[in-house]
């Protein structure tokens, strides 16, 4: 049972939480006290993501039984019952509220926003068309929001905006990878509204939020705040090519079908992706 728990809690996902250092590298508050505030937020979000987990799995066990990959998930192959799943949600819950006692009023609105979104998009929101893919976004942004708020400063609108529309296009390739993979008796995605129709739509839009997010960075970095926040801002400029690289590699092997689902998951085990990450890294680390 303990394994199935690890597994339905999907504790691979924390990664994605790394996104709440973004205002503390942003704002460059290298301070202990904020440190350890960003530290405590990753953990609280890592609880209450793998309870969103859970009860998005609970909610989905139907569809999850028509998924080549998905039917394996605890609850849908009857590995975890799914009052005891249920139950871990809960305690998940309880411990991430108890944690986020001690930090300010913003922090904790953006806690249950995100749980409450967490819950209405895995009961509704998922099965309806480009909503979901805006859903998606918005939780992203929770934990840039949420890593702003426990450190009590403000992220720049031009760099929350550049987040939003990057991460649309990143929502837009995930369901093209699961189109993708659809078998050829499968013309819908199991639980989704998406059918193979609408691959072509979803390119398009992949691409125009995509090319718009990369304008929008480079505004951010010549942006006259910012050339006075970084040492070397005109450095942060070489991870536009980077990162546009690595979109067009990301786009071309989910529309060949190379990525089963997520691409931020495939982007971590993905060897160029990760070196491409490193490249950036030494890149925003010599600009400050």
């Amino acid at each position: 049972m303990l394994n199935s728990l690890v597994s339905i809690s999907r504790p691979y996902q924390w990664i994605k939480n790394i996104l709440i250092l973004v205002p503390l590298i942003s704002s460059q508050k290298y301070e202990l006290d904020s440190l350890i505030s960003c530290i405590e937020a990753i953990v609280i979000f890592s609880l209450i993501s793998s309870s969103g987990y859970i009860i998005n799995d609970f909610f989905d066990k139907k569809n999850d039984l028509l998924h080549p990959v998905k039917k394996l998930r605890p609850i849908a192959s009857g590995r975890l019952n799914y009052k005891i799943a249920i139950i871990f949600s809960i305690i998940y819950l309880i411990i991430a509220g108890y944690l986020s006692l001690n930090n300010n009023p913003t922090f904790i609105y953006i806690i249950i926003s995100y749980v409450l979104i967490t819950f209405i998009y895995s009961l509704i929101l998922k099965k309806i068309i480009f909503i979901d893919i805006i859903i998606i976004s918005l939780l992203f942004l929770h934990r840039i929001n949420a890593g702003s708020a426990a450190i009590d400063v403000e992220t720049s609108i031009y760099l929350l905006l550049f987040s939003i529309l990057f991460f649309i296009s990143l929502a837009c390739i995930k369901r093209i990878a699961e189109i993708k993979t659809l078998s050829d008796s499968q013309k819908t995605i199991p639980g989704r509204a998406y059918k193979t129709e609408h691959i072509q739509l979803l390119r398009y839009i992949t691409n125009f939020t995509f090319y718009l997010s990369l304008l929008v960075l480079i505004y951010y970095i010549f942006n006259a705040n910012i050339i006075n926040l970084y040492e070397n801002n005109i450095l942060l400029f070489a991870v536009c090519p980077i990162l546009f690289f690595w979109f067009i590699r990301i786009f071309k092997k989910a529309m060949n079908s190379e990525i089963d689902g997520d691409p931020i998951l495939f982007a971590i085990k993905d060897k160029i992706s990760v070196i491409f990450l490193f490249i950036s890294a030494i890149v925003i680390f010599f600009s400050i």
